[in-house]
């Protein structure tokens, strides 16, 4: 019989909790939520040509790029769900993807896409624009050994306006991907008519204390930080070992950090990790070809049992962050759903006034990303067809 792990440490956000604090404070003054019910969910019709959504990407003239995981990889629609075109097939010709994992917005409204293994950036909405590459002899951080590091995209980025945010290697990191990132430099990278430009550097070990102290001998199994790139080139940096979301300055200055320190207990076992990181890694293959199950259980338990009693106590309490260009943090926790790790449906929005709300989503709502006024993201039917849905944020 499978034992339940030690309780877990986890920051408490209920359904429609809310804590509004100072940043840095635990004191909490009242409590306010906002539940966005199913008949707020505006579902864009989409052509049966999608597998799975991986990205969704709103463009300037009020059309919506998709990402699909197979090919065509771009489809770009009408808020009626017409089709205006689809292209994009697999290939390492002049007009053709190797590996896009995502969607990003250009500075001046243009949608781009990053190619996983050319490294480079490349217009989808101007296909004549030439693509922008990283340097060759970067090595960008990775998470395609499974372990805890399936919750990210592999490599590892995240955008804002023009703004990218991409780990890079260390030539003496780790070969784990759940440890590269604790021992990684972030790049933040612009895109201007000269191409990328590195417009800074941070090293992860400089910001955040040593994991091996907290998870001696853990290789896959180990909570990551998230990042988020923000408007005017600053940054948030959520840290699992501390527990506290920080905003860092494009000037590098660092302003006082949310502590977010709650508990609340939950039973947690190995089939319930497990569940989790299968599904995941899944849907991240291309098509959403499921691995070998049994392989990939039988390594992950051997990492669970090495690290199972701190891991236990420090199980990763968020699975993303994303900043907003009116400064706020939305941070999204994880929770156990039927059996197994999942995605919360709850986001917490850190507001630059410190405040603190959690706002609830729809169950089977899946974002992409949250703007001033809309989430966008997928909803998927009782068949298992995906389609693109935004939300109205609420103020």
């Amino acid at each position: 019989m499978e034992r339940p792990m030690r309780r877990t440490r986890w920051p408490l956000f209920g359904a429609l909790a809310l804590a509004t604090c100072q940043p840095g404070s635990e004191t909490v003054d009242r409590a306010v939520g906002t539940q966005v019910e199913l008949q707020d969910v505006h579902v864009v019709p989409t052509p049966d040509v999608l597998a799975r959504i991986v990205d969704v990407a709103p463009g300037n003239d009020g059309r919506v790029w998709v990402l699909n995981s197979v090919e065509p990889f771009f489809v770009l629609l009408q808020t009626d769900g017409q089709v205006v075109r689809s292209f994009g097939d697999r290939g390492g010709g002049p007009n053709e993807f190797d590996d896009p994992i995502k969607l990003v917005r250009g500075p001046d409204g243009s949608t781009w896409t990053f190619d996983n293994l050319r490294k480079s950036f490349r217009s989808i909405s101007n296909p004549q624009t030439p693509e922008l590459a990283l340097p060759t002899d970067w090595q960008l951080v990775s998470f395609e050994n499974a372990g805890m590091g399936m919750v990210a995209t592999a490599p590892w980025l995240h955008s804002q306006g023009g703004d990218f945010l991409v780990a890079r290697k260390r030539p003496s990191s780790p070969p784990s991907g759940g440890l590269g990132i604790w021992h990684a430099d972030v790049y933040a990278v612009a895109m201007g008519p000269q191409g990328l430009t590195v417009e800074r550097s941070l090293a992860v070990p400089d910001l955040v204390a040593d994991p091996s102290e907290r998870w001696p001998g853990a290789t896959l199994l180990v909570p990551y930080p998230l990042w988020a790139a923000c408007a005017a080139g600053g940054f948030g940096l959520y840290d699992p070992l501390a527990n506290t979301l920080r905003r860092l300055t494009s000037d590098g200055e660092e302003e006082p950090a949310f502590a977010l320190g709650e508990e609340r207990n939950l039973e947690v076992t190995f089939d319930h990790l497990f569940g989790m990181v299968y599904r995941l890694y899944s849907e991240l293959r291309p098509g959403g070809q499921a691995p070998d199950s049994l392989q990939m259980r039988t390594a992950l338990q051997q990492q669970f049992e090495q690290v199972e009693g701190a891991f236990a106590d420090d199980f990763p309490a968020y699975a993303d962050l994303q900043c907003v260009d009116d400064g706020s943090f939305w941070l999204q926790p994880h929770v156990v759903r039927d059996g197994r790790f999942a995605r919360s449906s709850a986001w917490t929005r850190f507001g630059t006034d410190g405040s603190r709300t959690t706002i609830s989503l729809p169950e089977g709502f899946t974002v992409h990303r949250i703007e001033n006024d809309r989430i966008w993201g997928t909803v998927v039917d009782t068949l298992g067809l995906p389609s693109v849905a935004w939300l109205t944020v609420q103020q």
